[in-house]
C-alpha cells in the first residue's frame, strides 16, 4: 500500500488526527474505557493460556464478552436502542471458554490469512456473534482486544474510508465530492462484512501500522485513526 511520499505524508496526517482526535476530545471516553478491557482482557489471555474449567474465570470471560458489546454498541453505533447482549446468553455456557481459549492460539500464530480466519472463526461459535449469519463485525472487536496489536474493529465506517482513499487514490476533492454526493457512505451499503471481508480490512490496519508508526503502532490504533478520521468527514 506504499504511495508517493506527498500522498503518504498527506494521509499519515489526516490518520494522525484522527487518532488524536480520538484519544483526547471526541472519543476520549472510548478510547479510555477501551484501555481499561485491553487489561482486562490480557488477564483473560494470561488465564486461558493454561486453560481449565474455573467457574470464576468463567463469569470474568462472560463479563468481559458483553463489556465489549456494550463498547462497541454504545461507542461506535451511538445508539442505544441497539443494545442486546449476547455473552451471558445460556446457549454460549459451554463454548465461550473454548471459544475464546482457540482464538488466542489462532493469534499467537503468525500472521496469515489462515490464522486470521481460524481466530475469527472460533470466536463466531458462540451465539450472537456471528454463528448464523457468519457476519464478523462484532467477532472483530473480541479479536481486537485479545490482541490489539493484531486486529482491530471492522466496521461500516472504516471500511467507507478505506474503500474510498483506495478508489481515488488519495485524491481528496474527488473523495470530498463522492462524501457530498453521499454515495456508498451509509450504514446499509456495509450491512454485511463477512470473514473475508474482515480479514481484508484488517490486512489494511497492519500495512497502516507497519507504514505509519501511529499510537503504539498496533492494528486497533489504526483502527481508532480511521474512525476518527470518518467522523471528521461523514
Amino acid at each position: 500500500m506504499q504511495k508517493a511520499t506527498s500522498k503518504s505524508d498527506y494521509f499519515f496526517n489526516e490518520l494522525k488526527n484522527g487518532y488524536d482526535d480520538n484519544i483526547n476530545k471526541k472519543g476520549r471516553n472510548s478510547h479510555i474505557t477501551a484501555l481499561k478491557l485491553e487489561e482486562r482482557a490480557a488477564e483473560i489471555r494470561s488465564y486461558l493460556t493454561n486453560y481449565n474449567e474455573s467457574l470464576d474465570y468463567k463469569e470474568k470471560i462472560k463479563q468481559l464478552i458483553e463489556d465489549i458489546e456494550d463498547w462497541k454498541l454504545e461507542f461506535l453505533y451511538d445508539n442505544n436502542s441497539k443494545k442486546k447482549f449476547y455473552a451471558k446468553d445460556k446457549k454460549n455456557d459451554s463454548i465461550i471458554c473454548q471459544s475464546l481459549f482457540d482464538a488466542i492460539k489462532y493469534l499467537d500464530q503468525e500472521e496469515s490469512f489462515s490464522s486470521d480466519r481460524n481466530a475469527l472463526l472460533s470466536v463466531m461459535r458462540m451465539h450472537g456473534f456471528g454463528r448464523s449469519n457468519r457476519e464478523a463485525r462484532k467477532a472483530s472487536a473480541v479479536l481486537r482486544f485479545l490482541h490489539p496489536r493484531k486486529w482491530g474493529v471492522i466496521d461500516w465506517r472504516n471500511a467507507a474510508i478505506i474503500d474510498l482513499y483506495q478508489k481515488y487514490d488519495f485524491d481528496e476533492e474527488k473523495i470530498i465530492t463522492e462524501i457530498m454526493n453521499g454515495k456508498n457512505l451509509r450504514e446499509k451499503t456495509y450491512t454485511f462484512l463477512g470473514v473475508y471481508a474482515a480479514i481484508g480490512y484488517n490486512m489494511v490496519y497492519r500495512e497502516m501500522r507497519d507504514q505509519f508508526k501511529i499510537g503504539r503502532c498496533y492494528a486497533a490504533d489504526i483502527d481508532l485513526a480511521i474512525y476518527g478520521l470518518s467522523r471528521s468527514k461523514f
